[in-house]
This record gives structure tokens, sequence and C-alpha cells, in this order.
């Protein structure tokens, strides 16, 4: 059943809530050349802030359903990675034979876009997403008013892209469902409920840019949400992520994603974080869970992929940027690595 949504409170805000934005002062001052420079107050490198520069999106989708029980919506793995805000009301999340309770102010992330159905009853049918009739904002937003005439739910459904590096140790390492609730969702200010209502009021704006802008806002969401993840566990937090919290290994981390083209060894990155070379070694496979040159292999090829099918890179450029010797000795290492040559990878793009 279908019903108008452009019915009462509409206008309010997306979620319902009032927020404020804080402002803080910045650390930094220029040279007489005009370059900035961080001032001494600046804390220690932080080598999670470095390496999430990599993980970005390259679009977005945004939905706002206003759903009345019984109601179901289906995600296909076609939809990729989306997340789930219940602004109000509740529901059932889905996945193989979990059933999984949400209630008002939770988020879920999906992050590897698995098949899920978001419903109420929790065995309720469900319906694609993209088959229900809906009311189109731009390209990428749309407003939903399905259900009957039981409980009435409201929720903010994404689907997001991630651009970069597609084998990002990151989202290698994080969990099917990313579920936080309300309480660890709450700070000074709610950041959920700041980043919401910023993204629904750029959905229903229409103006230029706004996809470009929704992008960036679904950015901060994925990402504050990851990180709330890692806050909540930060002690057990697994292989890859776990060795960023060492000071050296995780500075060597920085390395070798800031500069994939040096001519990396064990002993120049032992150098550069000041330990042994045997040290370095030990340390690093123990708590990345490989040695350091295969990961700066790893690190290299995911780099080239990423480059090959988004710019549509050749793999002479490809080795070049990455500091190769030649074209033949990229080619090796990206066979060995991925099981098939450059030129079909770049040929199916």
């Amino acid at each position: 059943m279908l019903v108008s949504c452009r019915g009462p409170g509409l206008s309010d805000s997306i979620v319902e809530t009032r927020w404020r934005i804080y402002a803080c002062s910045s650390d930094i001052s220029t040279n007489s050349s005009g370059k900035s420079l961080l001032t001494k107050r600046r804390p220690a490198m932080d080598p999670l802030t470095d390496i999430l520069r990599d993980l970005r999106l390259s679009s977005s989708f945004y939905a706002r359903s206003e759903l009345r029980a019984p109601w179901g919506l289906s995600f296909s793995v076609n939809d990729g990675p989306s997340f789930h805000v219940i602004v109000r009301g509740g529901g059932f999340l889905r996945i193989n034979a979990e059933r999984i309770p949400l209630g008002t102010g939770e988020l879920v992330l999906l992050p590897h876009g698995e098949e899920h159905q978001l419903a109420d009853p929790a065995e309720g049918g469900a319906i694609p997403l993209a088959e229900l009739p809906s009311e189109r904002i731009g390209h990428n937003a749309a407003l939903l008013c399905y259900g009957a005439d039981g409980a009435e739910s409201l929720l903010i459904c994404g689907g997001v892209r991630f651009a970069g590096p597609i084998a990002h140790p990151l989202l290698e390492l994080l969990p099917r469902v990313l579920l936080l609730h309300r309480e660890e969702l709450e700070g000074p200010p709610s950041w959920l409920d700041a980043t919401l209502t910023l993204l629904g009021a750029e959905a229903l704006s229409l103006r230029p840019g706004s996809a470009a802008v929704m992008t960036r806002l679904a950015d901060i969401l994925v990402l504050q949400t990851i990180r709330a993840w890692l806050e909540r566990d930060e002690d057990r937090r697994p292989g890859w992520l776990g060795a960023l919290g060492d000071p050296d290994i995780g500075r060597a981390l920085v390395l070798i994603h800031r500069r994939a083209e040096e001519r990396w060894t064990v002993a120049s990155l032992a150098r550069e974080v000041q330990l042994s070379r045997s040290v370095f070694a030990e340390r690093f496979s123990r708590l990345v869970g490989m040695p350091p040159m295969q990961y700066v292999t790893r690190w290299r090829m995911s780099l080239a992929r990423s480059w090959m099918r988004e710019e549509r890179m050749s793999a002479s450029e490809a080795a070049y940027r990455l500091g190769y010797s030649s074209e033949a000795a990229f080619s090796r290492a990206f066979k060995r690595h991925l099981q098939v040559p450059p030129g079909v990878l770049r040929r199916g793009t």
C-alpha cells in the first residue's frame, strides 16, 4: 500500500531532534611561503586517522522511508554496502538465518553488501526497495511511504560505493553486520543527528552539487560508524587493526600506505621506526599477520587494481607510479597476487 509522502512533518528535522554545531580553533599557521604548518600543539601521529584517508566513498543513495506494519524491504548484493538508521519505531534485520531486532535510534552498517531484508514483523514478506513506488528527488534520493495500518516506523536507508583501493585491509576486517546502539551514537553533539539532518536537507534541496555533498556526508556517517565500533572494542581489534595501536608498527603501516612507490625493504622500514631489522620483522609479522614485504606488495596491488578499474590506467603507468623497475616486473607481481594479468583486469572495466 502506497500513501502520500507529503504529509505533515515532512519539512521538520529528519531526525526530529535538536542539535548544535560546535566550532573549534585550529592549530594551523603558515610559513613565509604560505604553506600551512601544524603547530607544536598537534598530538602525536594517529595511524588510524591516516589510514582512514584511503577509505572513501565514490557515490551514495539516500531513501527516507515512512512505513506502517506489516512492511518489508529487500536489498540484494547488487545494491552494494548499505546503512540503515531507525529514526522512529523498529523492525528486524534478516541476513541469512539471523534475525536482529532494531529499535529507535539504532544504526546498522553492512560494509560487505550482503543480501538482507528489513521487515516488521520479522518473518514478513519483503519487496526490493527499487521496485516500490517512490518519489524520486534528483538522481540519488527518494521518499518512500509504504505499508498497511500497523505500527509506524521511520527509516533512513543509504547505499554507498567505496572508492579507492578495492581490497582495503580495513574493509576486510569489518564484521558483516556492524550494529551501534543509541547510547554509542550520542556525544557532544550527537554526530548521527547532525549528519542525518544535513543529509536529509540536502536530498530535498535539489541544489546544484547536491549529489557530491550527499556523498561527502555519507562519507562522514560511514567513517564515524566505523570509528565508534573501533572505540567500543579498542582492546580487541583484530590483526591489522590491533597493529595500528603499536606506535612503531602503526607508523610503518602509515609509511607503506603514504609512500607506496618507495623501494621499501625490511631494513629500510626498520630504520624509519628505529627498530632493529629482526625485532621489526618479528613484531610486524606477529601483529599484522603477514611479513612486511608481503604487506607492501599486497597494498601496491590493491592500489594498482583500483587505478585500473577506476581510472583505466595502463599497466606501464601503474608500474611507473608504484616505483617498479619495469612493466614486466610489475605484471609478474600483479599476476602472482591477483591470479590474473593486469591486461585482463583492465579489459574487463
